[in-house]
């Protein structure tokens, strides 16, 4: 009984950080330095992830102590014996310079990144509504999902959760009534352990929690997007594992249209974490290892039949079909094109009007090239002001017919400058498309296009 009293007057004593240095026991010896965390050569960091933490004096779990406000505390380990490790703090020369106690691991988050699938998939999480409380017809409040700095009675709030947005799963977890609780986080990785609440968000309650392991996908991980960027190693897609192989192991660098070239490339224009409508690839085998020196895995993945539109509609797999079926249809049916270039030419353009013109001269051109199998006819009408079929040398309108040959409208265009026009008069737009449109001479299996440029 005196050891429990000295135990708990020197916990006191030192505002509860801190076990008695000179009870506390070193199985392996009194550490000298910080043990390096597992594969690794760097310092072992951890976090505690309770509010509340037992520090003992030893690794058997007995004189020990509660000590509070521990929440994402950040430690470094000292030692580690069975289910318990030794915290330790050191200076800005790695010198251990407090021996603080021994904590079971329970208490800590010992990796810096979250769960994985046996495929290697981090764990993920959705915040969602207790569904077992909804009452079917009536109005539901929805108040935020609450996250909690720990699994004890007198826990506390620790944030406040938006619904439906995805987190990453550390730990899981039951408190004691037996209720499963999962310690999730904005990113994967945690990358600096001593800013650990810029990662990890809280306990989530399993009631709360969506846990998404029904359709594992590969995406790109964005939380390392910036460092990934400045060394240029964003993600990539390959044919084959060959190509992946010749790409990394090898540094063959086929361009884009050559063989060998990456089917598809990360998006440097998405930062974020996982937006709604960005791409996600069903993983459909175990990951290999490509190059055990690089640490380089590959997935065999597919590309996903269900596509989520920029307004966030579900498009299945049986509307796809249904939408390339219509396109097969309408292919076979059309046997021509004509295209209606309908283009002011007054002042108003500006300096654009030579890039409008540039732009139609590269349309006709691809045009040509791509859709050399049918008909396909260029038109043009160009259009100033009411005002300008007065003035001498000008026109209202101006027509170049339908042709195959485009080069009557390239050298109409080549000639017009944009002049007249452009002030407070009434442009002729809708009237050069309804002349354009009377003028048109329809013909059968014939796709007709109409473009404006004002």
């Amino acid at each position: 009984m005196k050891g429990l009293s000295f135990l708990s007057l020197c916990f006191v004593l030192i505002l509860g950080q801190t076990a008695c240095a000179s009870r506390l026991e070193f199985p392996n010896g009194k550490p000298t330095e910080p043990l390096n965390a597992p594969d690794s050569d760097h310092y072992w960091e951890i976090l505690v992830v309770h509010d509340e933490v037992e520090l003992c004096e030893s690794p058997d779990g007995e004189d020990c102590a509660p000590v509070t406000g521990q929440w994402l505390k950040h430690y470094v380990v000292g030692d580690e014996v069975g289910e318990y490790m030794l915290l330790i703090s050191l200076d800005d020369n790695f010198t251990i310079t407090r021996f603080h106690g021994w904590a079971h691991k329970d208490s800590l988050l010992t990796t810096n990144c979250a769960k994985r699938y046996p495929n290697r998939v981090f764990r993920k999480v959705f915040a969602v509504k207790n569904w077992r409380r909804l009452e079917q017809g009536q109005e539901q409040p929805l108040e935020k999902a609450k996250a909690w700095n720990g699994l004890h009675a007198g826990r506390d709030i620790a944030q406040n959760l938006s619904f439906f947005e995805i987190y990453f799963v550390f730990l899981e977890q039951k408190d004691r009534e037996g209720k499963t609780h999962y310690l999730i986080g904005y990113d994967p990785c945690i990358c600096d352990f001593g800013a650990g609440d810029q990662c990890i968000v809280g306990w989530l309650p399993e009631d709360r929690a969506l846990i998404w392991d029904t359709r594992q996908a590969l995406y790109f991980n964005k939380s390392n997007f910036a460092n990934r960027l400045a060394d240029d190693n964003l993600g990539l897609i390959f044919r084959s594992k060959e190509d992946a192989r010749a790409w990394y192991l090898e540094g063959k660098r086929p361009g884009e249209t050559e063989g060998g070239a990456p089917l598809m490339r990360e998006s440097r224009e998405v930062m974020s974490e996982l937006p709604f409508d960005w791409p996600r690839f069903p993983i459909l085998d175990e990951p290999t290892l490509l190059s055990p020196d690089l640490d380089t895995w590959v997935f065999k993945i597919a590309f996903i039949g269900d596509t989520i539109t920029s307004t966030g509609q579900l498009a299945s797999r049986e509307s796809i079909e249904e939408g390339r079926s219509r396109l097969r249809r309408l292919q076979e049916e059309v046997k021509n094109i004509d295209l209606h270039f309908v283009l002011d030419t007054t002042i108003s353009m500006g300096p654009e009007f030579i890039q409008v013109k540039k732009a139609i001269e590269e349309a006709v051109r691809i045009l040509e090239a791509q859709y050399h199998e049918l008909k396909v006819r260029f038109g043009l009408l160009m259009f100033k002001d009411y005002e300008d079929r007065e003035k001498p040398g000008s026109y209202l309108f101006r027509r170049i017919e339908l042709k195959q040959d485009p080069t009557d409208l390239l050298q109409a265009l080549e000639r017009e400058t944009e002049k007249g026009g452009g002030g407070d008069g009434p442009e002729a737009s809708f009237f050069a498309v309804q002349k354009r449109l009377e003028l048109n001479e329809p013909r059968p299996g014939t796709l007709s296009a109409l473009f404006l440029i004002t």
